[in-house]
C-alpha cells in the first residue's frame, strides 16, 4: 500500500523539473529575436501535362523538395486543376548569417550577402 501511494508522488516530483529556460550566448533577457524564417507561402494550380518536376523547376526548387511535400501524388502525372502548396518557406540555421552556410540535414546551401550601408 505504501508503494502505491509513494510512486505517484515520486512521479509528480520528478516530472516537475522537466522544463527549463535557456539563453544562448548571443541573446540575453530583453533581446530582440532574429528573424530566422524566410520565404513566402505559395500555391500552384496544376495545368494539364505538368509534372511535379516542371513545377519544382518553375519555383527554383529541387524535385525532392516538392515530391516529399506531396507524397500521395504521382509526380509524373499529377491531377490537373488541383491546387498544391509549394514549399517556399525555410527556417534558417541558427548560426552567424555570413557568407555561405551549408545545412547538411536539409541539403540546402544558404548565401548571405553583406549589408550595404
Amino acid at each position: 500500500m505504501t508503494s502505491v501511494l509513494l510512486f505517484p508522488g515520486i512521479c509528480a516530483w520528478a516530472g516537475s523539473g522537466g522544463a527549463y529556460s535557456y539563453w544562448s550566448a548571443t541573446m540575453g533577457p530583453g533581446a530582440v529575436p532574429v528573424m530566422n524564417v524566410v520565404g513566402v507561402a505559395q500555391t500552384h494550380k496544376i495545368q494539364k501535362g505538368e509534372t511535379l518536376l516542371d513545377i519544382a523547376r518553375d519555383y527554383g526548387l529541387g524535385f525532392n523538395e516538392i515530391a516529399l511535400r506531396h507524397p500521395e501524388m504521382d509526380p509524373w502525372v499529377p491531377p490537373a486543376g488541383e491546387t498544391i502548396e509549394i514549399p517556399t518557406m525555410w527556417v534558417l540555421p541558427y548560426t552567424r548569417h555570413e557568407a555561405v552556410v551549408v545545412n547538411i540535414p536539409e541539403m540546402r546551401l544558404y548565401r548571405f550577402y553583406p549589408e550595404h550601408q
